[in-house]
This record gives structure tokens, sequence and C-alpha cells, in this order.
């Protein structure tokens, strides 16, 4: 009995934990029970009779299961709408948050929105299996977003559902009538200095007098046939949402006046959830439970727990830890939480660009383009940035270009001692990373490039779109007067066990043209790596492969 006492005090230690956990369901407050912690979202929407969201792949990668998520951020004061993947969100993760299913965008009973109206009108359905999540994708993008979205948002957003009947086309077509478009050549017709007898042509946004007299049969325009009177364009997708009734949901009052609480749950097989909300008490319970999963989107966790029947008793989310969740700009660069989620990543990457000096952002350019392919946007709204540095996985997208920037991760321990670590010496192999069991990744500090220094990604998979890496590398050049300096970093899937990152220089090499990097400095260096990291019978075949990467 003593041990059990202890144990309920240090778990009662600074902070007051409850088991009150609520969400909001299209509109409807539920309250959920202790004992739900093994449940993921969607298993819980089909509990209770909301069957649109489907479950297909059960990884995220397909799209189907696709709710779209509203909860009010305190930073910003305002409220913040994005899809999820609701076969990977634990049912817990969404607690004091708002989830909007495909049924509470529109139904037969009160008028399809006219997301939905425009996507049936198209055929941008056929067997019907993958259409919720697509809506949901579509939907949570015009209602995160402040204008009109463009075409390659609407297509990016769209990245992260699959369908296998319609070859895409028809719902493309069905999404783009709520892209921005430049129709100012047909609206400012002043500008044009239009003569008399002339008008903008519909089809090439010219002036022209190719309109028939009336009676006339002949279509004297060469360019195009629209703008001819018996010729009119006729759009299937001109919405207008007549048929819609229903009133859009709004982010519930209750959940803006709600305080948030710490949680302490539970789940069947013992299984035990915390939510701490601050720092301190994260770590009490690190050093309580030195084996527990620190969790953000559960991308990671999720599948194993799913796919790989992996059992895990302790499950701490860390999504509501102030220091975690830090994106702060310095003079000699960015600190980035482990908290933070790629999609908030993404935005601040590409802020900077266009804020800061060109030779400054060389890195931050190429986790653009990297995080372009990274995975669907579902996965990045939800996947944080530590967590995908923790699980050392040799087919990580990102995990290269951190030691390519020279990056360091801040490391801090139960005690609330940190220290700093390189990128390139914190993998130490097959997802095995250089910390502590009581200790947890805190920061990544992210140093802006120098004049003359180059940042560059590359992957290759079996898709360009949501797919793991068969190959990729992060690549760094330095120029200097006396020589220059070449690091790469890469991980190549299912062939180089033994190591997550392959390390090559080459220096006092000057650098004017690709032709100085010949073969042989190159066939030295892979030679070097192959008998480090390589099983030969394995990747013989790959030895001409890479030498073509750099040659190219």
């Amino acid at each position: 009995m003593g041990s059990l006492k202890n144990e309920e005090e240090i778990e009662l230690m600074g902070e007051e934990w409850t088991k009150e956990a609520i969400l909001y369901v299209n509109g409807v407050r539920k309250v959920l029970p202790d004992g739900l912690a093994h449940l993921t979202l969607i298993e819980y929407l089909r509990d209770i009779g909301l069957t649109g969201t489907k479950l297909g792949c059960g990884e995220g990668g397909c799209g189907a299961c696709t709710v779209m998520v509203s909860h009010y951020d305190k930073k910003s004061k305002k409220c913040v709408h994005y899809a999820v993947n609701a076969c990977l969100a634990p049912l817990y993760s969404v607690e004091g948050m708002h989830v909007i299913t495909v049924e509470g965008v529109g139904n037969r009973k009160h008028g399809l929105h006219p997301i939905q109206e425009s996507f049936a009108r198209a055929h941008g359905s056929q067997c019907g299996f993958c259409t919720p999540g697509f809506i949901m994708s579509m939907y949570a993008l015009l209602r995160s977003s402040q204008t009109a979205p463009t075409e390659e948002q609407i297509e990016e957003c769209l990245a992260g559902n699959l369908c296998r009947c319609t070859g895409y086309r028809p719902i493309v077509d069905a999404f783009r009538v709520f892209s921005k478009t430049n129709d100012a050549v047909y609206t400012n017709m002043s500008s044009l200095s239009l003569k008399e007898g002339e008008f903008v042509c519909p089809s090439t946004g010219k002036p022209c007098s190719c309109r028939p007299e009336i009676g006339s049969n002949v279509h004297p325009c060469k360019e195009g046939v629209a703008c001819g009177r018996s010729y009119e364009p006729v759009s299937y997708s001109e919405i207008d949402g007549s048929t819609y009734t229903k009133k859009e949901l709004i982010f519930p009052p209750d959940l803006l006046l709600r305080k948030l609480n710490p949680l302490k749950l539970s789940g069947f097989g013992g299984l035990k959830w915390y939510r701490p909300l601050e720092l301190q008490h994260l770590l009490e319970l690190k050093l309580k439970y030195p084996d527990a999963k620190l969790l953000v989107g559960n991308t990671e966790v999720g599948i194993e727990m799913r796919l790989k029947r992996m059992q895990y008793q302790v499950l701490i989310s860390v999504t509501h830890v102030p220091e975690l969740n830090v994106l702060s700009v310095k003079d000699d660069g960015l600190e980035i939480g482990a908290a933070v989620r790629l999609t908030e990543l993404l935005k601040t990457f590409r802020k900077l660009v266009n804020e800061r000096p060109a030779d400054e952002t060389s890195s931050c350019k190429t986790f653009i383009e990297q995080l372009k392919w990274f995975a669907g946007t579902q996965i990045k709204n939800v996947a944080s940035v530590g967590g995908n540095i923790c699980t050392a996985s040799p087919i990580s997208d990102l995990n290269p270009l951190w030691m390519a920037s020279r990056a360091k991760f801040q490391i801090i321990d139960s005690k609330g001692n940190i220290r700093m670590a390189l990128a390139e010496d914190f993998f130490l192999g097959y997802r095995k990373v250089n910390m502590a069991s009581d200790e947890i990744l805190l920061s990544i500090f992210l140093p802006w490039t120098r004049r003359f220094e180059f940042v560059k990604e590359f992957k290759q998979a079996h898709r360009r779109e949501d797919d793991i890496a068969i190959v990729n590398a992060g690549m760094r050049v330095y120029l200097e007067e006396k020589g220059s300096r070449i690091d790469c970093f890469g991980c190549v899937n299912r062939l180089w066990w033994g190591c997550s990152s392959i390390y090559l220089c080459i220096e006092d090499k000057r650098i004017y043209h690709r032709q100085e990097l010949d073969a042989g400095a190159v066939a030295k260096c892979f030679e070097n790596l192959t008998s480090r990291y390589c099983d030969q019978r394995r990747c013989s075949w790959w030895d001409g492969g890479v030498s073509e990467i750099f040659n190219s």
C-alpha cells in the first residue's frame, strides 16, 4: 500500500488532473467517459452513427477518413480549422475541439453544400468510398482560407486523398470553381480601349470584332468559337448553393469560455493517457514512466499500435506544453519547438523566404521543397517536427536536411538540465538516437545559411506525392577562397540498415565547374561508405546510381 500511495502522490504533484473530457461533433456537445483512451476518432464517430467517415488504409495514406477539426488558438486569438485523418487521431486528442464530419457539411435532408453539389455535377464520385474524404479536405481548405484559394493550393490540399476510380480529373474540375481566377480581362473593359463594334472575346480575352450578324450561320473567328451569340459558354459548375438551406456550423461558444485542464484518462488493458500543460509536469511523468510514448499527431505510434500490434502502457500528449510550441526568429537562426506542426513550420519558412535575404534562407527553401512532397496535408497538419526527428526512421525526408543544415537539437532531462547536440551526432543507428530514457527533445535550432553556402534536397520515391522515399538526401556546399566543402547526408530505404545517415566530405577542392568533381574522387568516397555501412550484395547496384546523382 505504501508504494501505491507514493505513486498517487507523484501523479498529483503540482497539478490537478481531471477526467472530464468534452468535444463537439457537428455542433452537438459530447461528454467522453473515462476508459476510451484506446479508441481512435473514427472508431468513436462510427460508433455514434456517423458512418460517412470511411476507414480505408488505417495509416493516414488514403484520406477516406478525413474530418475537419477546429480549435481556438489563444496566441493568435482566432479559430483554427484543419483537416485530419480520423483513423490516426486518438479520441482524447481532440478534447476541447469541434469535429465536423461530412454529415455536418450537407445532406439530402437539408440540402447539399456547394462543394458537394459541384462534386456531384462534375461526376467526381463513382464508387463513392473516397468521396467524403475529398469533400472534407476541400471544406477544411475553404474554412481556413481568408481569400479564395489558388488552384495550386487546392491540388496541394488533395495530395493526401486517393481515388482509384476517376483519375482525379473530374474531382479537380469540381473544386476548381472555388479557386481564385484572374478575370480582369473580362471585367476591366475600359483599359482595353475597345472600338465601336468590338467586345472582349471570352475565348482569348482580347478585343474582337468577330461577332456574327444576326441570322448569320457563319462564324469568322478563327481563335475560338465562344464569342458567337449562338455559342454562349455554359458551365456545369455554376453553383449558386440554392439547394443548401442549412447554415454553416460555427465554433461552439462554450469551448471559447472553457478552461483548458490537464487530463489523466485510461483505456483498455490498463492504458494510461496524460495531457500535461506545463513542461515541469511533463518531465515528472517522463521520469516516472521512462518508456512512455510522447504524442502530438500519433502518425507513427498510431500505425505501430494498429498495424504492428505494439502495446504501450503510457501515452503522453504534449500538444499543449508551451515550451514545445515555440517558433522564434533570432538574429542567428530559427528556434523551432519539438511539438510544432509541420504545416506551421512550412508557413514560417515561406514567410522567412520573403522577408530575409536570399543567402540566409537557402536551407529554408530546401525544407519548403521537401515538405511539399513529405506527406498529405492531413498528416502535416498534426505531425510534429520532434516526432519525425526522434523516430529516427531510415526513410525520414527531413532528418538528412537537419544534418546538412548544421542544425542543433536542444535536449532536456527530468532535472531540467539542458544540453545541445549536433544533428549529425544525434542519430546513432536504425531508430536509435542520442537521448537517455529521462530526456526529451525540447527544440531545434536552425542557423541561417552563410554567403556562398547552399543546401539542396533529394528524394526518390515510387510516386511523387504522399509516398515514402526509396532514397533521400540533404547536401550542403560551402564555397571558400582556400577550398570548398561538400557535406552529404542521406538515407536509403531497406538497404543501409546499420545507419540512419551517411557522410561524405570532399575538402580542398575548388568548385567552379561540375567536371572538377571527377569520378575518381566520388568513387573513393562511396567505396569508404559501402565498406562502413553497406552490405555489398544488397547495394552493389547503387554504386553507379549515387555517382550519377552527384554528377548530374
